[in-house]
């Protein structure tokens, strides 16, 4: 009997810790993080039940074109004036940019832009969407309030969120099978007031699984409803990760050589200026250590000379210049060259 109870015991200690994957790096992001997804034709695709041990099956599902994510510094935004309580940014290929205050282990959005549609909205309560570690069954409630403008209208709304990892199992997906997956799910519920006292309800919901070897998500469905007595309307559209960047080369504005100064103007233009003429090596790398292009350039002395981006580097919305005279150099990271 006793060798039975130790063996029960050891099995429901052995599934217990399979099933608590914790995620600790889950949207933990840093500026130079990039990603790149497919994206999916979602509006017939269903996230599947929550629970533990579910398998979800999304072998079979196609792509329909490209996107890619990128964390910049606010700064590096022309949108930073009108939403300065951000440490960074996620800028998107499709024009959005999300700005949004990292606070330790803690996530906030305080902004949104859509450039495309001229659209800002601010956050006089940020919105929290994510704790770090989350694991299975944990969850986060929050409130927020915003402000935005429509067709010269001011929009201002209030809502509450919840964040709740609602499953864990497998995930089918065209480019292979992930084990220990967990989802999470991602809720809004605003009310927006117009200035005659109208009135719209937006649900918000994402679902997006995770592995915890990841900071972003494996992949994601976003539905949006918009309710009010003038229109309804409903959104939705999915990504899956194709690859995701970590930083290859460090920036290093130190340099044993004295003489060499690199300067970057806000919309990314590169010079540099010696003391004396000499040649210096010019290098641009992207965010992976890939050599985009190499230049030996003329500089002359107390002279600012300006390094030109070829067009495949201008593809990058992030590169690292490293300059070098001799045995010294310097490297500094540039955001849309």
């Amino acid at each position: 009997m006793r060798n039975v109870l130790l063996f029960t015991i050891c099995f429901l200690i052995s599934a217990l810790a399979k099933a608590q994957v914790v995620l600790d790096r889950i949207e933990d992001f840093e500026v130079g993080d990039s990603m790149k997804f497919h994206e999916l034709q979602a509006d017939n695709l269903q996230a599947g039940e929550a629970g533990a041990g579910r398998v979800w099956d999304f072998s079979k599902i196609s792509y329909q074109g490209n996107s890619t994510q990128t964390i910049i510094s606010p700064a590096w935004s022309k949108f930073s004036k009108q939403i300065p309580n951000a440490n960074m940014v996620e800028r998107t290929s499709k024009g959005t940019y999300v700005f949004m205050y990292k606070s330790g282990d803690t996530n906030h959005i305080t902004g949104f832009v859509d450039s495309l549609q001229n659209l800002v909205i601010k956050y006089s309560k940020p919105y929290s969407f994510i704790n770090r570690p989350f694991t299975y069954g944990d969850s986060l409630v929050a409130s927020y309030a915003r402000s935005y403008i429509v067709n010269a209208v001011q929009v201002n709304g209030t809502g509450y969120s919840r964040t709740y990892a609602d499953g864990y199992g497998t995930l089918h997906l065209p480019s292979g099978t992930y084990y220990d997956v967990i989802r999470v799910k991602f809720e809004q519920f605003s009310y927006d007031v117009m200035p005659m006292g109208d009135t719209q309800f937006v649900y918000t919901v994402s679902y997006a699984w995770f592995d915890q070897n990841l900071k972003s998500a494996l992949m994601k469905i976003d539905s949006i409803s918009i309710e009010s007595k003038f229109f309804s309307h409903q959104f939705k559209e999915g990504i899956v990760l194709q690859q995701e960047y970590s930083v290859g080369i460090k920036e290093n504005k130190k340099s044993n050589s004295t003489d060499i100064d690199v300067y970057v103007t806000q919309s990314g233009k590169v010079f540099l200026k010696v003391n004396n003429s000499t040649q210096i090596k010019a290098e641009v790398f992207s965010i992976t250590g890939q050599l985009l292009q190499s230049n030996i350039i003329d500089v002359g002395g107390n002279h600012l000379q300006p390094v030109s981006f070829t067009q495949n580097t201008k593809k990058h919305s992030f590169v690292l210049v490293r300059v070098s005279k001799g045995r010294s150099s310097k490297t500094i990271k540039v955001f849309n060259p």
